[in-house]
């Protein structure tokens, strides 16, 4: 073999060390941004050991107030209760009157 062949085989033998800072800095950055995944995972599952499920308000389905054009929103559950005494109400054209719905 000649002097130029061994050393191109040495050369494509052994990773340089460029290659190696390289690997270690993109294994390193992983690692970190993994680690920083996960931590702020917990943190946003663990909030107040203390409360419970039952300890949320409960929520109010709410709909766009017929006759307002999307101005008012009012409660769905009342609405559905009783829509007599709302059209009645909305009848007179101001949002005030069906306040009793929201």
């Amino acid at each position: 073999m000649k002097r130029n062949e061994v050393k191109e085989k040495e050369k494509t033998d052994k990773p340089s060390t460029r290659r190696r800072i390289l690997g270690v800095t993109a294994f390193i950055a992983a690692a970190a941004a993994g680690t920083l995944f996960l931590l702020s995972a917990i943190g946003e599952s663990s909030g107040d050991p203390d409360k419970t499920a039952d300890d949320d308000p409960p929520t109010t389905r709410t709909m766009k107030a017929p006759g307002f054009g999307g101005k008012v929103m009012i409660s769905r559950d009342k609405f559905e209760g009783n829509p007599k005494d709302y059209f009645r109400a909305s009848r007179k054209g101001d949002e005030e009157d069906v306040g009793a719905f929201k």
